[in-house]
């Protein structure tokens, strides 16, 4: 059974960035698939917005759904891949304390 990971709103990034962008979601996608033993979505929101100059800063949202458990979390840096991981982290530390109850 393929992987349930929905990605909007990614800005525009080179190819390197969204293999690590992809890499990083699958692999958080196996940890949690693993850890809660069930069938799950991720939903993975990106958002741009201008602070300094021509800097951005990221945003990104994380949504997983199971049955029984909705979970989120966020995170903004002005790196999109550091922010990406960063949320993830928190989503999978999350879920760990939901297993553990």
């Amino acid at each position: 059974m393929g992987r349930k990971i929905q990605m909007s709103k990614l800005p525009e990034v080179d190819e390197i960035d969204r293999a690590k962008i992809e890499a990083s979601l699958t692999k958080s996608y196996d940890r949690l698939q693993k850890l809660l033993n069930n069938d799950i979505f991720l939903k993975a929101h990106f958002k741009d917005f201008q602070r300094a100059g021509s800097r951005k800063n990221h945003s990104v949202q994380l949504h997983l759904s199971l049955p029984g458990i909705e979970l989120s979390s966020s995170a903004t840096d002005w790196n999109l891949i550091t922010a990406l991981q960063e949320a993830l982290g928190k989503i999978e530390r999350e879920a760990e304390k939901r297993t553990s109850q």
